[in-house]
């Protein structure tokens, strides 16, 4: 007779291996029943007013016995119920979202662009790379490592009190040295929304001058800003950048996203190099 606890679905149960077995597991470590899933995600659906976050018991079990994908709604019924992040249940099936947070900074990008974070992304450090390849190719950013480097697991935290107080993120693209050498390529910028109020005249030293993030009809730039009399704007470069002055017309082609507070320089070495 066939020793039920050496089956192959047993052995694969208790593994935990398979996106089926980490939601039984879960299931039994909340102690509930396939029906009172059932029950939770009904009261999730009728709460939103939408059939779509329901589950039924039987889902519930080709979801654990079977590692059935489930829609997005009742993706989000299923990891509010088991107490799970969606990040990880999504990870359980091979499709790492938390790598998009990684990808969107560490990517190099031609143009300068906002980036959009969520703190729940960064709730927890991913695996980030401590040191940097010396044989990567000179176009390539190695953002990520250059944060970890210095600060190790600080970077979450670092980026989630930015986030939690609303400021927002843009990366300097590949191709912009407008306000070169003092903000690299592919620099990551911590911008104030809250300081949109432009300067009629700048003075003094560009140490001291603060930098706006601006968004055109098909571009963002960032640089000194300043109000001219008739009342278009000069978006100034750094003295030593090879870019020239721009004159826009404000504020019907451009907007202010806010004032620059923070910046991060990856690969700093790499642009001083012999000099």
């Amino acid at each position: 007779m066939r020793n039920p606890s050496r089956s192959p679905e047993r052995t694969r149960r208790n593994s935990g291996s398979h996106p089926g077995d980490r939601w039984a597991l879960r299931r039994a470590f909340l102690g509930m029943s396939e029906r009172d899933v059932e029950r939770a995600c009904t009261a999730i659906a009728n709460s939103l007013q939408n059939e779509q976050f329901k589950v039924s018991d039987s889902l519930v079990r080709s979801l654990e016995r079977r590692s059935v994908l489930p829609t997005a709604a009742k993706f989000y019924s299923l990891c509010s119920v088991y107490q799970v992040s969606p990040f990880d249940a999504y990870s359980w099936y091979g499709i790492p979202f938390r790598q998009l947070f990684q990808e969107r900074l560490s990517k190099p990008s031609a143009r300068t662009t906002l980036v959009d974070l969520d703190v729940t992304e960064i709730a927890e450090p991913a695996p980030f790379p401590v040191s940097s390849d010396s044989d990567r190719a000179p176009d390539t950013t190695a953002l990520l490592s250059q944060f970890v480097a210095p600060w190790g697991d600080s970077l979450a935290a670092f980026l989630a009190y930015f986030v939690d107080k609303r400021f927002l993120f843009g990366k300097v693209g590949k191709n912009d040295r407008f306000l070169f050498p003092l903000v690299l390529p592919g620099s990551l910028l911590v911008i104030d929304p809250s300081q949109t109020t432009l300067p009629t005249h700048q003075q003094g030293s560009h140490w001291k001058r603060p930098i706006y993030f601006l968004q055109l009809p098909s571009e963002y730039l960032c640089g000194y800003c300043e109000l001219l009399s008739n009342g278009r704007l000069l978006l100034r470069p750094h003295p030593d950048s090879p870019a020239e002055s721009r004159e826009i017309a404000f504020p019907d082609e451009s907007k202010v996203i806010g004032r620059v507070t923070s910046i991060a320089i990856p690969d700093i070495d790499r642009y001083f190099e012999g000099s």
